[in-house]
């Protein structure tokens, strides 16, 4: 019986099921069949089969090529018999000639004008050859060439009949391949090339439980651009784009073989670390935080060049959370803090799943200022959950009612009680608290003093503190941009003698006197008091009656000052700045009374001082001994946020 002849040689009915999956599959500009061709030659079955057609055909030299699908070039894939992969060059003229043939046929090349004058035939004294094309379906994805052995047109059927099993199994890998490939792409993220949205969970609850059941441990990272809504804003979304896609590969090349990342969404990434605990993770983040920092992208078709950071918020299973729900929770609210923080930073969940600390807050008073100090301890405290905050106040003069004794003998009996940190603000002699506590290896953090002149006798963990002089020049730029660098201006200080005072009118007048139409008529103290700072407001209007602004070194002789100058009818050609951004001033702001004041943030400073406390406790990273707490400038465009 005649054998039944194949319509193709890389044909079969079992496969048209699957011959819409033979189509190209894009992803940024790349197809997917050419990504994977390599590793597909390098299969056993698809080598074998080589091995075969090479020996079967008594070829002298075999290779195997493609087009290209993105960029419409011809790729060389792989070579077999005698190949030398140092002419694939040459070898490619004679592709752009073969790579026409769209079926099963030989080639005399002796009368191929075309090929036979060509330095790749004429090196290796080729005498004919043999076209197979590679077909998936109606696609050609490529051909293989057999060199050397004389074959004619009329043996093509036995040719056929040949190839036809080494074939199909070549076309039926092929399309097993695609198919994997296509059913990946729903998770990819055709920007960058990561894994999707999707596929971070899916494979995060996989990872979790693997975790769970073999007591691994396992991180999570969320990443996020900072500032990258005004850097597409100024440069637009086709050079944002770029850059995301940059910054993925930053990330895919930093990270190690078993860590996975995705796009989360936006400009934010995500990675899942298998294997990995707290520690490895931040050394992990770390890397990668300085990898994209260090790079420079070209902006405006390159003639700018620009360097953007990224915040870093983790978590790790099973210290923060044993849910993955809860990782990326825990992630999420580090990540952030990096942000709240002032960005460019990792920072680790602060939130543990252990008994209690213990954390002692002592400050030389309850003032507005060190309320709401306390306030950003609290919250901090309570968004944790594994802190207690015990809270000891005195007051910094010793004839005080005994209050200051008695806050003395309090930490005494606290650092007795071995607790796991001290937060203290007092300028009278502490030193030997500091002492016994460094002997109780128990942390000492000062917060809100002038740390270069206090001088402790012992170790103290970290300053959190706010410069006094850097807040005073901040405050002078606003105040020439006010007056327009031309104008008459009064300083109404504290006590002329205390060294925040000084500071922050050192830094004021540094500002201002760099402007010689910015006259600075008089600084009177009124003792940080706002009934003396009403009295001395007054005075100044009344002996400066061109009188432009006031400059109060605190919020409440501000608030002072600004009764003052309804009183005299001039609320509205007087500007008032104060310094501290307490309620009352904030309020006072919003009513269009008090211009502005320079927010010390003591909420914020709060916040920083308890975090910083737990990443050195719980955490046992190794923390800065100087930790600064933001400050800035609030005025009526932008004070609802405070209120």
């Amino acid at each position: 019986m005649k054998t039944k002849k194949p319509k193709s040689a890389f044909k079969s009915s079992k496969t048209k099921s699957l011959q819409r999956a033979t189509k190209p599959v894009e992803v940024s500009n790349v197809t997917l069949t050419n990504l994977v061709l390599r590793d597909f030659f390098k299969k056993k079955a698809i080598e074998s089969a080589l091995a075969k057609i090479l020996k079967s055909s008594k070829a002298h030299m075999l290779s195997v090529w493609a087009r290209d699908e993105a960029t419409n070039r011809i790729e060389f894939i792989t070579g077999a018999g005698k190949h030398k992969k140092g002419q694939v060059n040459k070898e490619k003229q004679v592709m752009e000639i073969l790579l026409k043939k769209n079926k099963i046929c030989a080639i005399d090349i002796d009368k191929n004008k075309e090929i036979k004058n060509l330095s790749f035939v004429k090196d290796n004294k080729l005498v004919s050859s043999v076209v197979i094309p590679m077909k998936a379906g109606e696609q050609n994805i490529g051909i293989i060439l057999l060199y050397n052995q004389e074959y004619s047109n009329l043996g093509l059927d036995k040719l056929n009949k040949l190839f036809y099993t080494e074939m199909m199994t070549i076309q039926n890998e092929y399309l097993k391949e695609r198919v994997a490939i296509l059913l990946n792409t729903a998770n990819i993220d055709s920007l960058t090339t990561l894994y999707n949205h999707r596929s971070f969970y899916e494979t995060l609850i996989k990872e979790v439980s693997k975790a769970n059941r073999f007591k691994y441990p396992l991180s999570v990272l969320m990443i996020d651009i900072d500032h990258f809504k005004i850097f597409n804003d100024k440069y637009g979304h086709l050079v944002g784009d770029k850059v995301l896609y940059v910054i993925s590969e930053i990330i895919r090349d930093t990270i190690r073989a078993y860590d996975i990342p995705f796009r989360y969404g936006g400009e934010e990434i995500a990675v899942i670390c298998p294997y990995t605990n707290r520690h490895q993770a931040l050394c992990a983040a770390e890397r990668i935080r300085k990898s994209v920092e260090n790079y420079v992208f070209n902006a405006n078709g390159g003639t700018e060049k620009v360097q953007l950071t990224i915040s870093i918020g983790l978590s790790s299973y099973p210290e923060n959370a044993i849910f993955y729900g809860d990782l990326v929770k825990k992630a999420d609210e580090a990540l952030y803090l990096a942000k709240e923080e002032g960005r460019n930073r990792v920072c680790p969940s602060l939130i543990t799943r252990k008994d209690k600390n213990r954390f002692v807050f002592c400050s030389s008073s309850l003032s507005p200022f060190y309320s709401n100090v306390l306030r950003g301890v609290k919250e901090v405290a309570e968004e944790v959950g594994s802190v207690d905050v015990i809270v000891l106040s005195g007051s910094d003069d010793p004839n005080y009612g005994g209050r200051y004794e008695k806050q003395l003998g309090s930490l005494r009996k606290a650092i007795e009680d071995k607790v796991d940190a001290i937060g203290l603000c007092s300028k009278q002699n502490v030193g030997d608290i500091i002492v016994k506590a460094n002997k109780a290896k128990i942390p000492i953090f000062v917060f809100n003093l002038n740390t270069l002149k206090m001088n402790p006798p012992g170790k103290i963990a970290s300053y959190i503190y706010y410069e006094q002089k850097e807040a005073g020049r901040m405050v002078g730029h606003f105040m020439v941009r006010l007056l327009r660098t031309e104008g008459n201006v009064a300083i109404i200080e504290g006590i002329s003698e205390g060294s925040d005072s000084i500071d922050r009118k050192k830094g004021f007048i540094e500002v201002v006197k760099k402007y010689p139409a910015i006259k600075i008529v008089e600084s009177r103290p009124a003792d940080w008091n706002r009934d003396k700072a009403k009295l001395v407001a007054k005075e100044l209007i009344k002996k400066y009656p061109h009188l432009d602004a006031f400059f109060c070194l605190s919020d409440e002789m501000a608030l002072g000052a600004v009764e003052a100058v309804k009183e005299a009818g001039k609320i509205n050609k007087i500007f008032t700045m104060g310094f501290d951004g307490n309620k009352n001033a904030i309020q006072s702001i919003k009513k269009r009374e008090l211009f502005a004041t320079l927010n010390t943030n003591p909420v914020g400073m709060g916040k920083v001082l308890m975090r910083t406390v737990l990443r050195n406790t719980i955490k046992e990273e190794v923390i800065s001994p100087r930790t600064k707490s933001p400050v800035m400038i609030i005025d009526s465009q932008n004070v609802d946020p405070y209120l």
